[in-house]
């Protein structure tokens, strides 16, 4: 039937965001970022990254700093239309503060060492 066969690509999900959680706790980023990218081939037909999947990559990504890896995952988000969990938003703003406050830090190092320290502003330039 439909509702089983349903529920088994929502385990082999499960199966593939076990397996990338599992590579980032060990610190293999890399071949986390390689299984997520594999899910979406044609290979593996009814089996995409949901949100669970993207939140737990982008979580681990972020806390690893690997913001290229992070910013691509969240655009394979918004290309397949899914919404960022309430998490996952707690943790975009967790890093994101500090990762001004780090990049704060090294603008006013960069001035010093210049001697033209310049407090004003956030450091970050423009982003635009």
């Amino acid at each position: 039937s439909f509702s089983s066969l349903n529920t088994l690509f929502i385990h082999e999900v499960g199966a593939w965001t076990a397996a990338i959680d599992a590579c980032c706790k060990s610190n293999r980023y890399d071949t986390a970022i390689k299984l997520f990218w594999t899910m979406q081939s044609p290979n593996f037909q009814n089996i995409k990254p949901n949100t669970v999947t993207c939140g737990c990559l982008i979580d681990r990504l972020l806390k690893a700093q690997r913001i290229s890896d992070t910013l691509d995952v969240l655009r394979y988000m918004k290309n397949e239309g899914l919404e960022p969990s309430e998490v996952m938003y707690t943790s975009l703003m967790s890093c994101a503060e500090k990762l001004a406050r780090l990049e704060r830090n090294n603008y006013a190092e960069d001035e010093e060492e210049e001697g033209t320290v310049n407090y004003e502003g956030d450091g970050m330039g423009d982003l635009d």
